[in-house]
């Protein structure tokens, strides 16, 4: 593990960010489908460089009772991890990339939003692989301990 993780609450001391990373916000979650619909999904949000790791039902019908999100851990973000999310992304000319994979009726759909200096991005990914955010999910994973259920982009190979 990169960095620590609290489960009640951040108990690391605070740290000076510079202004660059104050605007750096980045928002993963996933939404699941078909049999997967109703689970509980992570949700991992960044804002400067603290960090919340949840599960929430992200999915559900009008009249069902919601669950409860249930809080994974928190923490801060290394500057180097936020440079090389912004690395990744900083070449994407599109605001928007959606990737889809009508052939698979569950499964899930992840959702990442990057924001930061002249970027703006987001990829919704419908049962698709897309390997720019499959690169951002492994260095987020280092922040999540070994006993947590890690994050993940579907598994499905570009065509």
């Amino acid at each position: 593990m990169i960095a620590g993780c609290s489960r009640k609450g951040n108990n690391q001391l605070p740290i000076a960010i510079k202004p660059a990373y104050k605007k750096f916000t980045l928002h993963f979650s996933a939404a699941g489908l078909g049999s997967n619909f109703g689970e509980m999904e992570p949700v991992f949000h960044v804002s400067g460089v603290k960090y919340i790791y949840t599960y929430q039902q992200n999915s559900f019908y009008q009249n069902e009772a919601r669950k409860h999100p249930d809080t994974i851990c928190n923490g801060n973000l290394k500057e180097s991890a936020i440079d090389s999310i912004i690395e990744l992304v900083a070449p994407i000319k599109e605001p928007k990339i959606y990737k889809t994979n009508a052939g698979v009726m569950s499964g899930d759909i992840e959702y990442l939003q990057i924001t930061a200096d002249n970027i703006n991005l987001e990829f919704t990914l419908h049962n698709a692989f897309d390997s720019t955010a499959a690169k951002i999910v492994s260095i987020l994973n280092h922040y999540i301990p070994e006993d947590k259920p890690k994050l993940w982009v579907s598994n499905y190979s570009e065509k």
